[in-house]
């Protein structure tokens, strides 16, 4: 699942190249009508030469509206996600990483910052933070590796994993 995938490039390559079912939704409306456009062009063209497609959706609507989103109960499932949060304001992150609380284990969150602090603790009181469940890999990317700059620059890979608070669950309930 692409949050913000714009004209869904990316949604795309990657039903073309795995065959898996993926989401795409963007707020803008203008990209997410080029998107539309654009899965019936993969679809006609995938046809022609006889590749399978994948089941693409696009959504047209805010990432962040839960109770409007039935994309909400699609990213609970989603085995990957793919966010471009570099963009995004401290109080967007924020509310996203929220969202990740209710993500299954070991989904994997590519995004451009970080949503960890790079020196953030579990303890008692970080516990139920979001910050806390996600394993974070930083990874750099190379100049004229991505089509929004000719830089080079960093990525995060971050794991849903909440076996990292076991020990400290187990302290608390052991008392």
């Amino acid at each position: 699942m692409d949050l913000g995938c714009g004209i869904g490039n990316v949604v795309l390559q990657v039903a073309a190249q795995t065959g898996c079912e993926s989401y795409g939704i963007e707020i803008m409306e203008t990209p997410c009508k080029l998107a539309k456009r654009q899965l019936k062009e993969y679809a006609t063209r995938m046809k022609a030469w006889s590749l399978p497609t994948g089941k693409v959706h696009f959504r047209h609507g805010d990432f962040l509206d839960t109770a409007a989103n039935d994309m909400y109960t699609t990213m609970k499932r989603a085995d990957v996600l793919l966010v471009n949060n570099y963009a995004f304001d401290a109080t967007t992150n924020h509310s996203l990483a929220q969202m990740f609380l209710d993500l299954k284990e070991g989904t994997r969150i590519i995004s451009l910052k970080s949503f960890v602090p790079k020196h953030h603790k579990i303890n008692q009181r970080t516990l139920d933070m979001p910050e806390s469940i996600l394993k974070v890999e930083e990874f750099e990317y190379y100049s004229e590796a991505v089509s929004w700059t000719n830089n080079s620059g960093m990525y995060y890979l971050s794991t849903v994993d909440r076996s990292r608070l076991k020990p400290f669950y187990d302290a608390l309930y052991s008392n």
